[in-house]
Order: structure tokens, then sequence, then C-alpha cells
């Protein structure tokens, strides 16, 4: 190209030509980049096909699952109903047991040996022949006697129905049950039916979080029991019974989730990985490229939630896929915890603030700033149709807050050093609880209506429930430097109580109201209760 202008000046038709490039190649990108968001979104759509029709196989299973558990239940009946055959006795001489020593003095227990191991027709026709034998003024006398043996040895339980003994032996413990073992052999069978068993294997794990796999028989229950109840009392006590180290990161785990029999670990090394605890193989290592700080993990979606260190976004992921769902950008700084539910997550970020999304959609609902200082956890509380489901915020000084996604709004809060009412040791030793700096809160965890936070001393177990009524306030004193531990719950109403064979053991509870609401719109009355259990000496063995 020739220009009859000086060289430094600028060419008009070649800048022209750039521009018109630049536009070309802008456009191709714009294209492309439609391109890709199309692509994305259908990916997206796919995986969510993917996970609904994965949660309707899933509910079939259970289906199936609930369907086989109904029949073992009627073989456990039938089971029942059947009655063992009677053990052979030892071989003893009749008539020596009944000629005695010559002087009128009988072996009783020779004698009773003797008869009862005679067949029914045999020891009907001796019967008739020492009725025959006797005098008839002894009759008003056998007569009597026989009236009162059959009072004092009528047995109510064993002449009820299978189905009547079931459900009444069923409310005695485990080592009761084994106290009155010997009582018959009418009760030896009853106490020894897989009913009965399978009744105490569900009570024992009803709070566990996957369903317990029924045995390949009926009589399997009983043994199910006993290994069911070792592995109670050492986790009770604190006696692990293997050792199975998972080696995989380089740096330190910042955060470790069980769900079922996968383990998932965040680290450092920004890696997250999932792990099978019974084999200990590594299932997968996802590269996220960034610190992990907290993980939840959505088992019914096949979803999980990664927050990290210095990024202020959190990541949403397909189980099944192991592909990026959504990215959700509301925080300033990075993230301190996460939870998930089938509609709703909820971040608490180091800006102090908690923000609630649509995880479906990654439309963000609400962000709640009341927070003053850190959150160390955060969980979803499922409610009602009307109210929807409440975030309950806890911050490292003790505060715990509850908001409502529905209402956006803040509806009560409460401090954990508060929680002693009116018993001065209990206040006393949670004064300093959220104090800086020994005494704040330093660890969080959380599972459906249950809470557990600590400090270097104290551990507090809490429990949400809600009733119309005001509980009756019990107050229970932890130690100084004890923990407080969990109880074992199970299923009753709106909450969880424990099992009665555990409820029965020394054990100290306190319930105190929700204080301080900042809203009055919420009629009913919402409670935190904080169960206590004092370690016993040593645990007991089975049946002990």
């Amino acid at each position: 190209m020739v220009t009859q202008t000086d060289d430094g000046a600028v060419d008009e038709e070649f800048i022209d030509a750039l521009n018109t490039v630049k536009n070309l190649h802008a456009h191709a990108l714009t294209q492309y980049r439609r391109l890709l968001e199309q692509a994305h979104g259908a990916s997206a759509a796919q995986l969510h096909a993917l996970q609904a029709e994965l949660r309707i196989l899933r509910v079939a299973l259970e289906d199936e699952r609930a369907a086989a558990r109904d029949v073992e239940m009627q073989r456990d009946h039938m089971q029942m109903q059947r009655r063992t055959a009677p053990h052979a006795l030892e071989d003893i001489d009749l008539a020596a047991a009944l000629r005695a020593d010559g002087r009128g003095i009988f072996n009783e227990v020779e004698v009773r040996k003797a008869v009862r191991a005679l067949k029914m027709q045999d020891r009907l026709q001796l019967m008739a022949i020492i009725l025959e034998s006797c005098l008839p003024g002894d009759i008003r006398t056998q007569i009597g006697m026989l009236e009162n043996y059959l009072k004092s040895t009528f047995d109510i339980v064993g002449n009820l129905s299978p189905e009547l003994s079931f459900k009444i032996l069923r409310y005695l413990s485990v080592n009761e049950l084994v106290g009155v073992e010997s009582v018959s052999k009418k009760w030896q069978s009853i106490v020894h039916s897989p009913a009965l068993w399978r009744y105490h294997c569900l009570l024992l794990t009803a709070t566990d979080p996957v369903s317990l796999r029924p045995p390949r028989s009926p009589e399997g229950w009983e043994p199910l029991y006993r290994s069911l109840h070792h592995r109670e009392a050492n986790f009770h006590y604190g006696l692990p019974q293997t050792l199975r180290l998972l080696n995989g990161h380089t740096n330190f785990c910042t955060t470790l989730l069980l769900r079922g029999k996968r383990l998932i670990s965040g680290s450092y090394d920004e890696t997250i990985r999932f792990w099978d605890i019974e084999t200990g193989e590594m299932k997968k290592c996802l590269q996220v490229k960034k610190p992990v700080s907290c993980i939840d993990f959505l088992l019914e979606e096949e979803v999980f939630v990664a927050g990290f260190h210095d990024v202020g976004r959190v990541h949403l992921y397909s189980s099944v896929t192991f592909n990026p769902l959504q990215q959700l950008a509301g925080h300033l700084n990075g993230i301190r915890a996460v939870a998930l539910s089938a509609r709703n997550l909820v971040s608490a970020g180091a800006d102090k603030a908690l923000v609630c999304w649509d995880w479906r959609t990654g439309t963000k609902i609400v962000r709640f700033g009341q927070q003053t200082t850190i959150a160390i956890g955060v969980q979803i509380v499922a409610g009602d149709a009307e109210t929807g489901e409440r975030v309950v915020g806890i911050t490292i000084d003790g505060i715990v807050r509850v908001f409502s996604i529905a209402k956006r709004e803040m509806i009560s809060q409460f401090k954990l050093s508060e929680l002693g009412g009116g018993d001065p040791v209990l206040s006393s030793k949670l004064f300093n609880v959220g104090r800086a700096p020994d005494n704040m809160l330093q660890w969080f965890a959380a599972k459906g209506t249950q809470m557990t936070c600590a400090t270097k001393s104290v551990i507090l177990h809490l429990q949400w429930t809600e009733s119309e009524k005001k509980p009756e306030e019990i107050v229970a004193s932890p130690t100084d430097v004890e923990s407080i531990s969990p109880l074992p719950m199970r299923p009753n109403g709106n909450g969880l109580t424990p099992p009665p064979s555990i409820a029965n053991k020394s054990r100290l509870s306190m319930v105190n109201p929700l204080a301080q609401s900042t809203s009055s719109v919420d009629a009913r009355r919402k409670m935190l209760s904080m169960s206590t259990s004092m370690a016993s000496p040593t645990p007991r063995g089975f049946g002990g």
C-alpha cells in the first residue's frame, strides 16, 4: 500500500481493515460464548434430569426394602408361633427314684427329673396310677394341692398370643430380657424370638445416617444386636477397634464430612477427596484450585457444595459426574460454613454475613448481616409449609440467631452463656462461654435438628424442638473440663427423645426457651435443649 503522507502518519485504510477484523473476531467470540453457555445450560439440565431420575430410583428402592421388611416381620411372627422342641433330659430310672431309700425319704430332684423325662402319655398314666393308689380321704387334699399349684404356676405372658407377648416384652430393656429368659421354656422362646431383637436393632440404629441392612435370615437379628451393642459401647466410651489411615492429602485437612459409607475431605492442597470408609480406597480426587474451608453434601440429590478460604464464592457440584453446577458469589471474603437442603443453600462468610440461595436456579434469596462477629457454623432447620425453612447461625462469641428465609428476617436470638436458668452452679460454668480469648467457640457440627459446639473446656449438644406449651425446666451442672456428650436419640413426635434403655441411665438435661425474640409474628415457643451425660466407670457387657 503506497501513501503520499509522512512516515509518522496513520494509514486510515489500514486502521479500517484492522477494525473490521476486530469486529469480526468479537462477533465470532460472542457466538462461541453463547454456544458455550447454551451447552453448559443443556448439560446442567441433563444433570438435574439424571439426578431426578436417580432420586426416583432411590425412592423405588426404599419402597422395595420396606416391602421386604414387612415380609420379614410376618416371617418373624410365624417364627414366634412355632414351639421349640422339648429338650431331652437325662435318662433316669423311675423305679429307683420312686423306691427312695426304703425309709420314705425321696430325692425330690431325681423324682422331678424322672417324671419330666416321661412322655405325656406315660406321665398321665403315672398320675392315674398314683391317684388310684391313694385313699378316698386324700381326694380333698389332692384337689386343694392342685388348685394352689395351678394358681402359682399360671403364666400370663406365656398364654397370650405372640403379638401381645411381643408388645409387652419390647418395653423391657435388654438386661431385663436376659434376666427373665430363665422363667420357663415358653419365656425363653419368646425372648429369643427374631421379632423382639429386630425391634431392639431398629431402636438402636434409629439415628444412624444409613438404614440398617437386615440379616439374611430372621435368626440373624439377635447376633446382629450383639455386634451393634458392642459398637455402641465402643463409641460411647471412645474405644476404637480398628485404625485406618487414609493417605492422599498433601496439606492440612480443613473439613471432613461423613455421609453413609462415603467420607468427603477438603484440604489446603486445593483438592476435595471422596473415600470409601470400609475399604479405605479413595474414589475421587477433585481439583478445585483453591484452599477448601467447608463442605456440605446432600445425599438425596447427589450434590455437594464447597466453600473456600480466600474466595467469596461457593461452588456447587454433582457427586455423580463431579462437574460444577453453580458458582454463587455473595461474600466479600472467604467462606466459613455452608449448609445445604433440598430447597436452599446457606453460606456464612468471613464478612460476618449469611447468604441464602436457591441452589437449583442460582438465585440469591436474602442476605442477613446482623452478626457482629464471625460465624462458626450454620444449619438449616426444616419447617412446615407456612413458616418454611429456617437458618440457625452461631458465632464465635456464643450467640445463636434464628432467621426465617420466607420472612427474610431474624426471628430470635439468645446467648449460650444464659442457658443456666436459675441454677447458680450451671450459670457459673456457662458464664464465660463465648468470651474472648480462651472461651470462644472453636468447633461446630450440625445435622437435622441437632447441633454441637465446643470451647476448649465445654462441649454443648443442642436440640431444636418446638411445642405449644412450656416444658418443665430441668437443670444440669457440667464439670469444668469434662465434656457434655450427646445422647443417642430416636424420633418421637416433633422432636427426638432417647430410647428407654438409655433414658433410664443417670442423665441430666436442661431446657430453656429462646429468649430475646426480635419478632412477635411467630406465636409458637421455640426452644433449644441441651442434653448432658456423665461418663460411667465401666461399660456393661451384653446382657450384663
